[in-house]
């Protein structure tokens, strides 16, 4: 694709996707994030913790976030969109505002289109959308590995940079993916806090996203090879249910998942989208107390739940990393400092990220929530 084709595209971008954007995107704010520091300690040893191979990192705000622009380069401002997974998912909400906070010290403008849900081929006509308009770079967050790769080739041979955020994909759809911590533990820290909040005994049931998606698909199968090779033998996995990341529908599938087994004593919903509707429901039980529920969320969706004694501990990262991350690495791709192989980049603030044989990029570390620092945080 020519410069020339490229200039002339950038001047209905915006308009172009912000219409696309209106018809699908819901009104969610974007938050502020505070980008905290860590203190890191050994997970407790294996006859207590599934995890015992993990390190469990306890969250803490006692570092001021550190400015991580850098300066802007000549030329023209580069144009980048990223796309979510939908946009009524409140946790993507971070991403964007890293990518955003970087973007006038890198000469770039980001601007976030998306699917109003999260189904596997909801997100094509936004990539196709940003091949017409000739975008510099696509930042996706894929609901599906393969579903959007023939799209995202199409992308890269047209000349645009493509990485994936968040979730990673078939390696023929982007250049490199950025993770937001090293998935090959998510299995063993999802099953460390289940054993922390149920005292390592008892049937549990997962509340998923979707069945597509691939990130909890290979973090349940974790979870079940670690039980089946006895990491928590006094923990059983009863059901695996699915909430679409939708809240009506996750909770309709908690209340069946407590009709359904009264002997529960916790629902694990790895899904930021889904642990707030577990919650919730179990904050109205009679069953509240009874049946814990942990997963990963965002802080300030979870704060009330763990004040009112409903919720104990559940873990994330700040995704805001990610976006700090992403937004140096797609300029770094395009003038050339970085090349999609193994290797390493700086990102100023937040210093060196290795980029692995996978060609993936691991932004964070493991946070752990709970009453005794979740008021500390603020995305």
């Amino acid at each position: 694709m020519s410069g020339h084709w490229k200039r002339l595209g950038r001047f209905t971008i915006v308009a172009t996707l912000a219409l696309a954007a209106a018809s699908c995107s819901s009104d969610d704010d974007k938050g502020a994030t505070t980008t905290a520091s860590s203190t890191t300690t050994a997970a407790p040893s294996e006859s207590t913790s599934a995890a015992s191979t993990v390190d469990t990192t306890v969250a803490s705000s006692t570092a001021a976030s550190t400015d991580t622009t850098a300066d802007a380069p000549s030329g023209e401002t580069l144009q980048v969109v990223y796309i979510p997974k939908d946009t009524s998912n409140a946790y993507f909400n971070p991403i964007l505002e890293g990518m955003q906070q970087e973007a006038a010290g890198l000469n770039m403008e980001v601007t976030e289109v998306g699917p109003a849900s999260a189904e596997a081929s909801s997100q094509i006509e936004f990539i196709d959308a940003a091949i017409q308009q000739g975008v510099d770079a696509i930042a996706i967050s894929p609901n599906d590995p393969e579903t959007v790769v023939p799209s995202l080739k199409r992308a890269m041979e047209a000349g645009i940079t493509v990485i994936a955020v968040n979730s990673d994909m078939n390696p023929e759809g982007r250049q490199i993916a950025i993770l937001p911590v090293d998935f090959s533990k998510m299995s063993d820290f999802l099953l460390k806090l289940t054993t922390d909040v149920t005292g390592g005994a008892g049937d549990f049931a997962i509340l998923s996203a979707t069945v597509n998606a691939p990130d909890q698909s290979a973090w349940i199968d974790g979870v079940n090879e670690a039980l089946d090779a006895g990491k928590a033998p006094d923990l059983k996995l009863v059901d695996t249910v699915f909430g679409d990341d939708d809240a009506d529908k996750s909770a309709s599938e908690t209340e069946a998942l407590l009709t359904s087994y009264p002997d529960l004593k916790a629902i694990l919903a790895p899904t930021a989208a889904g642990l707030p509707a577990v919650a919730q429901v179990l904050s109205n039980s009679s069953q509240k107390g009874k049946v814990q529920v942990t997963g990963l969320a965002l802080p300030n969706s979870m704060k009330s739940f763990v004040e009112d004694g409903t919720v104990k501990e559940f873990g994330l990262w700040d995704p805001k990393t990610e976006g700090v991350v992403a937004a140096h690495l797609i300029a770094g791709l395009i003038d050339g400092s970085i090349t999609a192989k193994a290797g390493s980049f700086d990102v100023p603030g937040l210093g060196s990220r290795e980029i692995n044989a996978d060609t993936q990029v691991i932004a964070d570390e493991f946070l752990v929530f709970d009453a005794d620092n979740i008021a500390d945080f603020d995305f």
